[in-house]
C-alpha cells in the first residue's frame, strides 16, 4: 500500500487590486511512482475565493481523492486571510459547488458564468454573499453518499 497524501498550500502572488493567489499542492509515493495533484485559487480582502475551471489537472483533483482538501484548504486560506471569511460554508459544500461548477463549465453549460468559480458566504447583506452558496450546503448533503457509495474507487 502506498503512502498517504502529503498536502500544502503556499502563497504566490498579490495582484494589484489585493488578490492573492494560492496553489495547494498533493502528493504521494504510489505503486506507480509520485502521483501529483494541484489546483489554484484566489483569495480577495473580503475573503471571497475563486478557482478557474480551466486549469489543467483540475478534474483529477476535484473529483479525485484530494477534492475535499483542496476545499478545506480554499476555507482555511480564507479564514486567515479576512476572519469572517465564508460564513455559513463547510469543506463539503464547497467541493459540491466547485464540482458541479466544474462539469457545467466542461459541458459549455453558461461558459462565461463559469469559467470561474465564485465562492462567498450564505449570509445575504454581506459583501462576500453568494446567492446559490445555500445550494450547495444543506440540500445537497445526499450527493455526498451517493458520491462515496458508486464513484469512490
Amino acid at each position: 500500500m502506498g503512502q498517504a497524501w502529503e498536502r500544502k498550500t503556499q502563497f504566490l502572488i498579490q495582484n494589484e487590486s489585493g488578490a492573492a493567489q494560492f496553489v495547494f499542492q498533493a502528493e504521494k509515493q504510489g505503486r506507480r511512482g509520485v502521483q501529483h495533484a494541484d489546483g489554484e485559487f484566489r483569495i480577495d480582502e473580503a475573503g471571497n475565493a475563486q478557482v478557474e475551471n480551466g486549469q489543467k489537472g483540475l478534474f483529477r483533483l476535484l473529483f479525485g481523492r484530494n477534492g475535499k482538501a483542496f476545499a478545506a484548504s480554499i476555507l482555511s486560506t480564507a479564514r486567515e486571510c479576512a476572519a469572517d471569511a465564508l460564513p455559513g460554508r463547510t469543506a463539503a459544500g464547497l467541493v459540491r459547488e466547485l464540482r458541479i461548477h466544474y462539469v457545467l463549465y466542461r459541458l459549455k453549460v453558461k461558459r462565461r458564468s463559469t469559467i470561474v468559480t465564485d465562492l462567498g458566504g450564505t449570509e445575504e447583506g454581506r459583501e462576500d454573499y453568494d446567492p446559490n452558496a445555500r445550494f450547495f450546503e444543506a440540500p445537497l448533503r445526499n450527493l455526498d453518499v451517493i458520491w462515496e457509495t458508486f464513484f469512490r474507487r
